[in-house]
Formats: C-alpha cells, sequence, structure tokens
C-alpha cells in the first residue's frame, strides 16, 4: 500500500489556484454592483407603495425603527430568479419576526407573465408590481438583485444574481 505523503509544492499551488479564484470572484462581484444604491447610505425612497399581484395596494417603511427589510427585485423571464426564488421562499417561511422580505417583479410586460412566473413555483410571500420608477430609484440594472436595509433605513448590503438560501441568511442574520 502506497502511503499518502504532503506535497508542499502542490499544496501551494492549490492555495494560490484558490486565493486567485477567490480575488476573481470579489472583484467580478464589486464590478457588477458598481452601479447599485451605496451600502452604508441612508436609502432616499423610505416608502414604498406599490400592487401586489392581487391588485391589493402594499405600503411599507423602510426606515421603521423596528424591522430590517430584505428587498428581492426579478424578472419573470430571468432564468436565475427562478433558480433562487425558492430559496428565498425558504427563508420567507421560517424568517425571524425582526426582518420583513419584500418581492418586486419588474421588468415585466403582462400581469399574466408574472403570474407565469409565480404558477412555476410554491410561493407564499407577497409579490408586488414595481414599476419602471421604483427600478430607476433603486438602481436595478440586472436580476436579480436585493438589498437588505437596516431598520434605520440604511443599506446594509447588496448583491445581484443566484444566490443560495445560506448565502441570503449569511447577510439577514450577520449584516445588521
Amino acid at each position: 500500500m502506497k502511503k499518502l505523503q504532503f506535497n508542499k509544492k502542490q499544496f501551494l499551488s492549490w492555495l494560490f489556484q484558490l486565493i486567485l479564484l477567490a480575488f476573481v470572484f470579489y472583484t467580478a462581484s464589486w464590478y457588477q454592483q458598481r452601479n447599485m444604491l451605496v451600502t452604508g447610505e441612508k436609502i432616499k425612497q423610505s416608502q414604498l407603495s406599490l400592487l401586489s399581484i392581487t391588485g391589493q395596494a402594499k405600503h411599507y417603511q423602510l426606515d421603521n425603527g423596528k424591522n430590517d427589510t430584505f428587498i428581492y427585485f426579478f424578472a419573470p423571464w430571468c432564468s436565475v430568479c427562478h433558480a433562487s426564488i425558492d430559496n428565498l421562499e425558504n427563508i420567507y417561511r421560517s424568517k425571524p419576526e425582526a426582518i420583513e422580505i419584500i418581492v418586486i417583479a419588474l421588468d415585466w410586460s403582462s400581469i399574466d407573465e408574472v403570474d407565469e412566473f409565480l404558477s412555476q413555483h410554491e410561493l407564499t410571500m407577497p409579490i408586488l408590481l414595481g414599476t419602471n420608477q421604483v427600478m430607476k430609484n433603486f438602481k436595478i440594472k440586472a436580476f436579480p438583485s436585493y438589498y437588505l436595509i437596516s431598520r434605520n433605513g440604511e443599506i446594509v448590503s447588496k448583491n445581484m444574481g443566484y444566490t443560495t438560501e445560506l448565502g441570503i441568511n449569511w447577510r439577514i442574520l450577520f449584516n445588521r
């Protein structure tokens, strides 16, 4: 039986590749997010009033002093949104009391298009119908995009693209 030996040169090569991969990932994430709202600043649009998919008017005060708010923006045609929305649904079902989760459909051409997206997922969270003005106010350029806003209205975290359930929980629990 051949004994396994520690190969320092191979280990250092793998370590270098891992560090390089992490650097590339971080740089790409930063580049994607560069035009989003600035983390650490107070949100300018502290009130959000939109229609739900069922036609009910919904009003949110983002600087309410009691709950942090996680806002998730998606487009019904977005395949990455299809892949990640179920992760958010799992968190919504077991969400902590101190977090408000708001899901906003953007870049849709008809309510039927949004309904078709929703019919492919078993969602219990309310879905709001966003507008071009909301897209502009939150500087949404790609989907999905999301912000974590503190109870005082400060942007704590932001990201775009696919994220896992663990990634969303990490932002909610550890970025407050």
